[in-house]
């Protein structure tokens, strides 16, 4: 799906002063927007990263909801780089359709 056809609905950024392993994200996540669709990227490349980003982005709907939805977690160095995540991520493998 293009890029351009989502929104970016809610963002959250935090130091690694925190617990960062994928569990505690995932926790952070269910805590600030409740049970939605989630997509981790791979910490692989972010060795050097000090920060925790997540985003809750919605879409077209997928198949008949009122609009796909997706809270998707990165690591970076500084800036919430939201555009480039937006364009990498597989928006039809891991959103879901919201239907209330």
């Amino acid at each position: 799906m293009s890029p351009h056809l989502l929104k970016v609905k809610a963002a959250y950024s935090s130091s690694f002063q925190l617990d960062f392993s994928e569990e505690s994200v995932r926790n952070k996540a269910y805590e600030l927007w409740g049970q939605r669709p989630i997509h981790i990227l791979a910490r692989d490349n972010m060795k050097d990263a000090t920060w925790c980003h997540m985003i809750v982005a919605n879409g077209p709907p997928l198949k008949g909801g009122k609009y796909s939805e997706l809270v998707i977690i990165w690591w970076s160095k500084l800036e919430p780089d939201t555009n480039r995540v937006l364009s990498i991520v597989d928006w039809e493998k891991y959103s879901e359709d919201f239907k209330g």
